[in-house]
């Protein structure tokens, strides 16, 4: 089985860049199967409000729930006081499977990996090329 480990889906409301704007799954599946990709690992595009993103993008993995693996994101900073329950609705009402946070949005914290902890979930941290030189 292949799984792609890193696409974002549905709309951002940024409206400055694609990763912001809006990542629509319809050419990106077509692609994936002619690749001989069987599973893909979905997160929102970026937004400024993550509960509202998760919750769309439960949306468009109920069209395809054999093809798609849902990851709900969090800011930890703004959403810093209710990751826990977010994490919570995502892995319980929609069975997302992981957790995923920017760094262009704000440093991982306690909170998050002690939600990634409790559910038993992996937490995908993207540096967005924040990497420390090689020694």
């Amino acid at each position: 089985m292949i799984v792609d480990g890193h696409c974002h889906a549905g709309k951002g409301d940024g409206l400055t860049d694609p990763w912001n704007t809006d990542a629509p799954l319809d050419l990106y599946l077509r692609r994936a199967l002619r690749a001989g990709i069987d599973r893909t690992i979905v997160f929102p595009a970026f937004h400024s409000d993550y509960s509202k993103a998760n919750a769309q993008l439960a949306r468009l993995i109920q069209r395809y729930p054999q093809r798609l693996i849902g990851f709900a994101f969090v800011h930890c900073a703004r959403d810093a006081g209710r990751i826990h329950a977010m994490t919570e609705q995502a892995m319980r009402e929609w069975n997302f499977r992981g957790i995923k946070i920017h760094a262009a949005d704000a440093p991982a914290s306690r909170e998050v990996c002690e939600a990634a902890r409790r559910f038993r979930v992996p937490l995908l941290v993207d540096i967005g090329g924040n990497t420390p030189p090689w020694k």
